[in-house]
């Protein structure tokens, strides 16, 4: 297995296995620089490939290697999800609890309050600066909310989770987060429409592998910086 850096580099590509090791290690350093969540997603996706995933040359696969690939789209993206919310909600939990004890500004609390709620200047004081601690638990009802009602991994919920979270759209970059509207319109046509007869072909294995394999350095980097944020 390749040695890989954590957080992968632009360009790069690891296996999932290795970024999984590399996550890993790296969520047990000082200050951490990979969530829990990270490194469970990637063990989880790791162990999907090797149950679901065959790639053959030349790609002449049975209808059940096809159907395993469709299996693989849907679970790695409920996967994908899932790290998206908790860790959205991970990160500006963290932040709330640390001003509790010091009223100290945070960038994920400061972006919070700018997506979560309007904020006005308070009547009264109750129990932080400006009333801070009624705003902040507000606000963080706002993107408990969205993360209730998420259905999805593409760029418009991603940005719904992550923005208010404080990581700025420049972090995600536009060609990631089209690859991410890839993988949702993906998982959307082999979970509401299959392969009837006559419609579109299957979905590849290969090509199923490099949908969720995209995505995933860019994963890691982002989640590298919501580190930061959470224990800023």
């Amino acid at each position: 297995m390749p040695n890989v850096s954590w957080p992968p580099p632009l360009g790069q590509q690891p296996p999932v296995s290795a970024l999984a090791t590399a996550a890993n290690t790296a969520r047990v350093l000082n200050p951490p620089t990979a969530s829990d969540r990270i490194a469970l997603l990637l063990r989880e996706l790791s162990t999907l490939r090797r149950q679901f995933i065959v790639v053959r040359q030349p790609p002449v696969y049975t209808d059940a290697e096809f159907a395993r690939a469709r299996a693989f789209v849907v679970l790695s993206h409920g996967a994908i999800e899932d790290y998206l919310e908790g860790i959205a909600l991970e990160v500006v939990d963290k932040g709330i609890q640390a001003f509790r004890s010091d009223g100290r500004a945070r960038t994920s609390l400061l972006a919070l309050l700018g997506y979560g709620i309007k904020v006005d200047v308070p009547s009264s004081f109750s129990g932080g600066p400006w009333g801070m601690r009624t705003l902040l638990n507000d606000s963080r009802k706002v993107l408990r909310s969205w993360t209730e009602a998420n259905n999805g991994v593409k760029a418009k919920d991603v940005l719904r989770l992550l923005l208010p979270v404080g990581v700025k759209e420049t972090d995600m970059g536009n060609v990631w987060l089209q690859h991410m509207d890839d993988l949702g319109g993906l998982r959307g046509r082999v979970a509401h429409h299959g392969n009837p007869p006559g419609a579109q072909a299957p979905v590849d294995p290969q090509d199923a592998l490099d949908h969720v394999a995209r995505v995933l350095p860019t994963l890691c980097r982002l989640d590298a910086r919501m580190c930061a944020l959470r224990d800023e």
